[in-house]
């Protein structure tokens, strides 16, 4: 039934995955194979852009409700370090919880050099592995201000996966929170149908102390390399 109010919080977004636990089934990117049938399946992905303790929070939430979601962690934000000790444990808590880590991994710019980012990409994905115990799949972090790799080059390198596939997810409608805005309606109308999802969640959207005001200066400062 429809709520009476949707609002960028962990309250909302809890109401929303609750609702839909009986009619959806909540995978980790993992967990999908080429063919798997996308009916009823969603698939929750949180990239990680800003915050850890965020993405910990989310995932808090989402293990009281026992909704399985796949976090995409950066190597080099400006605003957390996963190899710190607190990073580390969060990274355990995310996976032992039930959940997934990949890698939220920086792309080539416009006047980079395609082998340079691409060793760094290597380099970013070998130092996930290492503190996560396995190999691990992978999403472009700000896909409208840099470009991707190849699937194939991203496959030889040993990824689980890009979320980009077309043949692993393509069978999934994908929908997104970005920039703190839903298009064609909230998370809680989108879970309400039968289509397979490939659901984006920012955590940082969702946090109380971050409001409408903050989400230019965010957004900024990310594609300034933050």
């Amino acid at each position: 039934m429809p709520f009476e109010t949707c609002s960028f919080s962990l309250e909302h977004l809890g109401e929303a995955l609750r609702a839909s636990r009986s009619t959806r089934r909540f995978l980790r990117f993992r967990d999908i194979s080429p063919g798997t049938p996308a009916n009823r399946i969603c698939l929750l992905r949180h990239d990680v852009d800003v915050s850890l303790e965020y993405a910990a929070r989310m995932a808090y939430l989402e293990q009281e409700l026992e909704t399985p979601a796949t976090y995409f962690i950066r190597m080099r934000a400006a605003g957390y370090n996963p190899m710190s000790r607190r990073g580390r444990a969060i990274l355990k808590e995310i996976e032992e919880g039930g959940g997934e880590v990949g890698l939220h991994y920086e792309g080539v710019g416009d006047a980079e050099d395609p082998d340079a980012a691409f060793r760094r990409f290597l380099l970013e994905k070998a130092m996930l592995e290492d503190l996560v115990g396995h190999a691990v799949g992978v999403a472009l972090h700000m896909p409208r201000r840099c470009h991707g790799f190849d699937g194939r080059a991203i496959e030889e390198a040993g990824a689980l996966y890009d979320v980009s596939s077309q043949e692993r997810f393509g069978g999934m409608s994908f929908v997104s929170d970005s920039n703190r805005q839903w298009r064609g309606g909230c998370i809680c109308e989108h879970l309400r149908g039968n289509a397979g999802m490939h659901v984006l969640v920012h955590p940082v959207w969702w946090m109380p102390e971050v409001q409408d005001a903050d989400v230019g200066n965010i957004v900024r400062r990310l594609a300034e390399g933050d």
